[in-house]
């Protein structure tokens, strides 16, 4: 097993284990000295793991330093964990982000001088790590390529091409491959697509905000017709921040806030969807209001969705006794009475949600 650990002379690095203490070290002080790497992203692909680390930083003028992360790889031996390519040359950093193990290669972003924020891939050479994707050619831009999910034999992923904003995009593996799916928000303003998450194997749930609804729940195939919001679930402008999007086969489940303009709290609701307005509904709302989500740490075991969630309020209306809950997994359409959310551990504990 390979982990990141923080040791008094090396800093956080890559160590290795063979469940035994006598088989568990260091694998590379990649950063030497107390300095840190930071190994991130640990990937594995054909044996050979791929990360994110920095091996050396300039310090500047100002205070701040530079570190030079760059995509690295490891067999778990000294002689084996070694910089795949400076994508960014010199002391610059392409700062490697969301790995993904795709047909056959690793995809994840990164910059370089020429492209700007791009999403890249790797077959573990040096020749063989290039762009994978063009979405803004001017180059320089950041990008914001993140959240890169297998859809199909596609990758779906957000990325900002300095003229739509943030929105959503797929590619399909060729060097002009990667379009626009749909600009949600129209213009220059971003849709902020989040939490993409995939269901039932050819489409993808997420968080938009079209400019005109707010952030509310949406779908798409990956196509622009197949694009569109499921729901208005709090109608008008008003957010209802999809978050904690939760993949179970053709469903997800996920947690809505609704904000009192009164008091700036929020009540917290449990939805499924399994990508129809119909089959969007809501399963159970939690008691009382908090400052932030009081449903969350959504988990699904078995046929089962647990997550965590207040069980009373208080004289205030704030939420308290956070416990363990589960629900079972509901039928498309069908919905669920608020009977059928379970506390599975009773731990009484008074402590408002502010």
């Amino acid at each position: 097993m390979l982990f990141t650990a923080t040791s008094a002379n090396e800093g956080l690095e890559l160590w290795k284990s063979d469940g035994t203490p006598g088989g568990t070290s260091l694998v590379k002080d990649i950063h030497p000295g107390t300095q840190w790497s930071v190994p991130i992203e640990l990937t594995t692909m054909n044996g050979v793991t791929y990360f994110a680390a920095d091996h050396e930083h300039v310090d500047n003028p100002d205070g701040t330093a530079t570190f030079n992360r760059e995509l690295w790889r490891t067999d778990g031996t000294e002689a084996g964990t070694y910089q795949v390519k400076d994508i960014n040359p010199g002391i610059e950093p392409s700062t490697p982000t969301d790995f993904r193990l795709f047909n056959g290669q690793i995809y994840f972003a990164a910059t370089d001088p020429t492209v700007g924020r791009q999403l890249w891939k790797t077959n573990g050479t040096n020749a063989g790590t290039v762009p994978a994707t063009n979405v803004n050619p001017s180059g320089g831009g950041f990008g914001y390529i993140q959240d890169v999910k297998p859809l199909g034999n596609q990758l779906i992923f957000h990325a900002d091409d300095q003229t739509h904003g943030a929105e959503l995009w797929i590619t399909d593996n060729s060097a002009d491959g990667a379009h626009l799916i749909k600009d949600i928000n129209p213009g220059a303003d971003a849709g902020f697509p989040l939490n993409t998450t995939v269901i039932g194997g050819n489409k993808v749930v997420f968080s938009a905000d079209d400019g005109t609804h707010g952030s509310e729940i949406w779908v798409s195939d990956g196509t622009e017709a197949g694009t569109q919001m499921l729901k208005d679930i709090n109608p008008g402008s008003d957010f209802s921040s999809p978050n904690e999007i939760t993949a179970y086969g053709d469903k997800a489940f996920f947690v809505t806030v609704h904000n009192d303009p009164n008091t700036f709290a929020a009540t917290s609701a449990l939805w499924v969807t399994d990508g129809t307005e119909l089959g969007t509904t809501m399963l159970w709302e939690a008691p009382g209001q908090a400052f932030q989500y009081n449903i969350y740490n959504l988990q699904i075991l078995g046929d089962r969705l647990l997550f965590m969630a207040p069980t009373g309020v208080d004289q205030d209306g704030f939420s308290f006794d956070y416990e363990l809950h589960a629900i079972d997994v509901p039928e498309p359409a069908t919905g669920l009475a608020v009977a059928a959310v379970v506390v599975i551990a009773q731990r009484r504990r008074r402590s408002r949600a502010r």
